[in-house]
């Protein structure tokens, strides 16, 4: 059974420059295989995205990331 899926099937509300097939998420860059998508999210010293370029070295077809949110809007203390 295939477990992969379009970009736009996982993020179908995006405007999206092209679509890639997805085998998978992974927020470990070194976990990452051919065809993963690479969450990167803020961690609590760095934020994954320091990681993209290792991620995509070893195969992400895509990196997926949040802005960082604007320093207005408010956070739990």
């Amino acid at each position: 059974m295939s477990r992969s899926m379009s970009l736009s099937q996982l993020l179908p509300d995006m405007a999206l420059p092209r679509d890639s097939v997805i085998t998978g998420l992974v927020m470990d860059s070194r976990a990452v295989r051919p065809g993963d998508a690479f969450v990167a999210i803020a961690g609590f010293g760095t934020h994954g995205l320091a990681f993209a370029e290792q991620a995509r070295a070893r195969g992400a077809a895509v990196v997926l990331f949040e802005p960082p949110a604007p320093a207005e809007f408010p956070t739990p203390a």
